[in-house]
């Protein structure tokens, strides 16, 4: 990953800054990754971003073993639930 250590954008009129594409590709980033924005405690010209764990769009837990479902994720629960569901049938 040491090719994609530093990168120059700018902030647009909205304050928005665009993470290119291959440094989120390298971290494993995608459209619907979760991120945690924060003003470094040791350096206030430092912004961190820090991605989050997500939640199971069903339950609402945050694990770091979802898996990806629709347009959320998905925990091993509530998977399990849901094919348990299925297969009895009681599905409309």
């Amino acid at each position: 990953m040491a090719k994609h250590r530093s990168r120059v954008r700018y902030m647009d009129e909205f304050g928005c800054v665009a993470i290119p594409k291959e440094m989120s590709e390298a971290l494993g980033w995608d459209t619907y990754t979760r991120l945690r924005m924060a003003i470094s405690e040791h350096n206030e010209d430092v912004i961190v971003l820090m991605k989050i764990s997500s939640r199971c769009s069903l339950c609402l837990v945050e694990s770091a073993f979802m898996e990806r479902f629709e347009k959320g994720h998905i925990c091993p629960v509530c998977k399990a639930k849901l094919k348990k569901y299925v297969k009895s049938g009681d599905v409309a």
